[in-house]
């Protein structure tokens, strides 16, 4: 029953999460610049809490069980969450925030299966409905790229709805390989503590965040002759905030489901529940009109999830 309640806040947090990445992309009009302050302060607040969690529980030794299996997993952890994020921000301005989420979580849904099959196949079976499920994930994929997006009228441009499209292809990977390394690392490196490994991750997107800064900064150098300004105010703090909660608890719960129930049953079951809440939330809060397409890309994604797991 835990794993399962688990699951329900985990979806209302990412739903949460969403909701925040909107308003900041909102707020402050898609400046990449604002992008990545969001993902450096995000991180810098959770290695704060895991700090202070850390010397609270007199834990902080167990970061010597991080070895070089652990150190590549959380930096292609860090990679993949570092893209999601940004496409999450700028991706509001050229469409709906829920599709992202779906094909987001499409891609965890999808390349889960695949490697509970291939690697993990004492716990995770295929049956006639999982390949439908696949059939499914493959249809919506083909829609995305020959249907127009129709999440606005007032979409601005054939250049946009091809950028939106393609936003939502890469998330797909980079949000799918998330559930494949959280249970690469409880099976492979059980004695690394879920607070060790978000620890881990989020210093490395806090030196990519860093990085990226620097390079914007080195290159309005050289184009305009005039630094790079970082503009935080209290209410972009307040959303970073906030995010930086939603997320921690999100991660708490992922991970501890991992070694719980198998994640080709994990992944689907933690689909739903965001993409239904979030579409409800960003056709009440923000006026997004809720189009045939959009419904009928949310409905087969739901009918993949359900497949998944029968």
């Amino acid at each position: 029953m835990i794993p399962y309640l688990f699951l329900v806040a985990s979806g209302v947090c990412l739903m949460a999460m969403s909701l925040l990445r909107k308003e900041y992309d909102r707020r402050t009009a898609g400046d990449p610049t604002a992008s990545f302050t969001f993902i450096g302060i995000t991180y810098v607040a959770i290695l704060a809490v895991a700090l202070v969690y850390f010397l609270i529980s007199g834990t902080l030794g167990g970061l010597a069980a991080i070895d070089g299996l652990t150190l590549l997993l959380g930096i292609g952890f860090a990679l993949a969450t570092f893209i999601t994020t940004i496409i999450c921000i700028v991706g509001a301005s050229y469409g709906s925030v829920s599709i992202i989420v779906v094909f987001a979580n499409l891609g965890t849904v999808t390349l889960s299966t695949f490697y509970g099959l291939m690697f993990d196949g004492e716990r995770n079976t295929a049956s006639l409905f999982t390949w439908l499920g696949l059939l499914l994930v493959l249809g919506i994929m083909v829609l995305n790229f020959t249907e127009s997006t129709g999440e606005s009228k007032e979409e601005r441009s054939a250049k946009d709805k091809w950028i939106y499209k393609l936003l939502c292809a890469i998330v797909f990977f980079t949000n799918g390989i998330a559930l494949v390394i959280y249970s690469i690392l409880t099976k492979h490196r059980p004695a690394v503590s879920s607070w060790s490994f978000i620890a881990l991750y989020s210093l490395i997107c806090v030196l990519l965040a860093v990085l990226c800064l620097l390079f914007l900064a080195v290159r309005g150098r050289k184009r305009q002759g005039s630094a790079i300004r970082i503009s935080v105010s209290r209410v972009t703090l307040l959303l970073i905030g906030a995010y930086a909660v939603f997320f921690l608890i999100a991660e708490l719960m992922s991970l501890a489901n991992t070694t719980m129930i198998p994640i080709i049953i994990h992944a689907p079951l933690s689909f739903a529940i965001p993409v239904v809440i979030l579409t409800v939330a960003e056709s009440i809060i923000y006026k997004m009109p809720v189009t045939k397409s959009m419904v009928f890309k949310i409905l087969l994604a739901l009918a993949g999830s359900v497949l998944f797991v029968l």
